[in-house]
């Protein structure tokens, strides 16, 4: 059993799943309606970005998907977050942003040219068939850069970043398969995976 709630002008509850027996209680103490905030993206390029929200624990929020621009997020908590953005031909990016309560908050988006860099997971060698997607996040500096799917058969991916050292580690599978990787200012070989 999951609950939601929610309230205009007020972030929005989750509470995960729990399990109750019949007849079972459920003590959810006091819950704190905060008044919420909005992210605003504003890019005026082509194509349109992807674009998604992460709070500063590195916990996926949401992403923008709005018909018309500018882009808007869902209410967000009062704090501060990070925006990752990307899109082909154009350099990943990392924008650290700030909600305040009852606020928008305004993001302009520049496109620098990122170089292309082609993803290719690996099964090991006589291990089982590859899985059909495979969850990966990239860090430069520690930092959380990326955060993708590679799919298909082969599972390839590609991404655009702009020049530096960079990690990759593969997400929701154990063991877990890491590479160390850098990018030049033109486009370099495949960086193969092996998913051990």
């Amino acid at each position: 059993m999951a609950h939601r709630g929610q309230c205009s002008e007020h972030v929005e509850i989750q509470l995960g799943p729990r399990a109750l027996e019949s007849g079972g209680t459920w003590d959810l103490g006091t819950l704190q309606l905060s008044i919420g905030g909005t992210l605003v993206v504003r890019d005026r390029g082509e194509p349109q970005l992807h674009y998604l929200v992460f709070d500063t624990r590195e916990h996926f929020l949401c992403g923008l998907h709005t018909p018309a621009p500018p882009l808007r997020s869902e209410l967000l908590v009062p704090g501060d977050y990070v925006l990752l953005a990307r899109g082909p031909g154009i350099a990943a990016m990392v924008l650290p942003f700030t909600i305040r309560a009852a606020q928008e908050t305004d993001v302009e988006i520049q496109r620098p040219a990122g170089v292309r860099q082609r993803l290719e997971f690996m099964p090991a060698t006589g291990g089982e068939l590859p899985p059909r997607s495979v969850a990966f996040e990239i860090r430069r500096d520690v930092k959380l850069f990326l955060w993708d799917r590679a799919e298909g058969d082969p599972l390839t991916h590609e991404i655009w970043l702009a020049p530096g050292s960079y990690s990759l580690a593969t997400r929701d599978r154990e063991p877990q398969s890491t590479a160390s990787f850098t990018v030049g200012d033109t486009e370099g070989p495949p960086l193969r995976i092996v998913l051990r």
